[in-house]
């Protein structure tokens, strides 16, 4: 417990609990907010038309995608916010392995608590850090020479929506990479009592970004596809319905 007394511990449990379901209603509150499940339901359920043209239907690659990520990050959320607070979950298991974890009764309830951590814990966050920060430098890069250079076929639909999955993945990675920042920091520099606090966020993060870029790009292909034209503008209106 690195000499917290019961009732200093009874404070950290009562954040790690406030910080994960924090994390989950997050999730579900992006789902259930006027602007996305609005846009969800412009974008994802509906198929519009333009002179005949359908934009996209059910089984367009990237509506399968938004469904993969939105309802099974929902369900995902809901399951370790359940499991967090009646279980140990398996990869909780896996990852405290090398952890030294004791039970503790506090405020006449039974919990688990860390004991002892690897030194150098801080290390499982630098792969995705790594990952991310590339992710993250390649498209600020990217949209950094869109910005300065000259491009002949400007204003053009394509163009546009380039414009938008540059500007998208941007604020995507960005905000998924800080996340995975500060709990690389909490790790290394707060005791092992604070290791559960911010795991929640980064997939929290990932979730809630992914699901509004692709909304982003829906609607920005929409927006630029002229009337009557025969060939979708983008990968994520790809139509499986027709295939075998």
């Amino acid at each position: 417990m690195s000499g917290l007394s019961e009732a200093d511990y009874a404070n950290v449990v009562w954040i790690t609990r406030a910080c994960q379901t924090s994390a989950s209603i997050a999730i579900l509150y992006d789902h259930g907010t006027v602007i996305t499940f609005g846009d969800e339901t412009k974008y994802i359920w509906t198929e519009d038309n333009v002179s005949g043209f359908t934009q996209h239907s059910p089984l367009s690659l990237g509506t399968i995608l938004y469904y993969i990520i939105r309802y099974v990050g929902d369900a995902v959320a809901m399951y370790s916010r359940l499991v967090s607070t009646t279980a140990a979950e398996p990869s909780d298991l896996v990852s405290d392995a090398s952890c030294l974890v004791q039970a503790v009764t506090v405020a006449g309830a039974i919990t688990c608590m860390f004991e002892q951590g690897p030194s150098g814990r801080y290390h499982f966050w630098l792969p995705i850090i790594g990952y991310e920060g590339i992710l993250f430098s390649l498209a600020l890069w990217f949209g950094f020479k869109r910005y300065t250079s000259r491009n002949r076929f400007r204003g053009s639909p394509r163009v546009s929506i380039v414009d938008a999955l540059v500007q998208g993945n941007v604020i995507s990675f960005f905000c998924v990479l800080v996340p995975c920042i500060v709990s690389a920091v909490m790790w290394q520099t707060l005791s092992v009592d604070w290791m559960d606090v911010p795991e929640y966020f980064p997939a929290t993060m990932e979730v809630v970004m992914g699901c509004r870029l692709i909304l982003s790009l829906r609607s920005e292909m929409i927006r630029t596809t002229l009337p009557g034209s025969q060939h979708s503008l983008s990968m994520w209106t790809v139509d499986l319905s027709n295939r075998d």
